[in-house]
């Protein structure tokens, strides 16, 4: 954490400049919600230039987050929470080259970081939102899907390009200043915003 928040090391400038993991505020219970932006982000890339623990480690950050205000809302009130809201927006709004190529090599990656999230983590996620998924995103799905525990798979919430399909879900968990904007409308004008998170890791030469 004090690595990232002082941004002085070299992995810390790579993952700043391309970093696909948005705080976005927080759920109706207290908790933080985060967006990855995943149709645009080159984590792969950022594993190979800056190791795989650097991308391993940013998700583990915000996780922490979450369970620390799980842990806080249960001393509280003495309930146990359902757990927390993610968002994974598959919009590629910057026209990222690549999505099926990069969202095929994120499966092994990912696959490899949730037996750590399956362990340590187990009960943090109460619902995983996946919106605007183009139909293309199959391709992906389908060769992640059989992967995911079956328990996993029960959270997870898979929608097209359109916003009328997620927003009185999401909205029931999620209050509106804590949806990004572009997510809360299918007004291009608003996916400006958007096109600033991810791109594409350069090789060093």
């Amino acid at each position: 954490r004090a690595e990232w928040a002082e941004g002085a090391s070299e992995r810390a400038k790579l993952l700043r400049a391309h970093d696909y993991v948005r705080f976005c505020g927080l759920d109706r219970r207290g908790c933080p919600v985060y967006l990855h932006q995943m149709a645009q982000c080159d984590p792969v890339g950022i594993a190979r230039e800056a190791g795989e623990e650097t991308v391993l480690l940013h998700l583990l950050r915000t996780f922490e987050e979450q369970t620390a205000a799980m842990r806080a809302q249960f001393l509280e009130t003495g309930s146990l929470s359902p757990g927390c809201v993610d968002l994974y927006d598959t919009g590629n709004y910057a026209g990222v080259p690549g999505t099926i190529k990069r969202g095929l090599g994120m499966v092994p990656l990912y696959m490899g970081f949730a037996r750590v999230f399956d362990v340590v983590y187990p009960e943090r996620v109460h619902v995983a939102f996946v919106v605007r998924a183009p139909r293309l995103f199959d391709v992906v799905w389908r060769v992640a899907y059989s992967r995911i525990p079956e328990a996993t798979r029960r959270k997870v919430r898979v929608f097209g390009p359109a916003c009328a399909a997620w927003l009185e879900e999401l909205g029931a968990l999620v209050p509106p200043e804590s949806i990004p904007t572009w997510l809360r409308t299918d007004d291009a004008l608003a996916f400006a915003e958007a096109t600033r998170l991810g791109g594409m890791v350069p090789r060093r030469g």
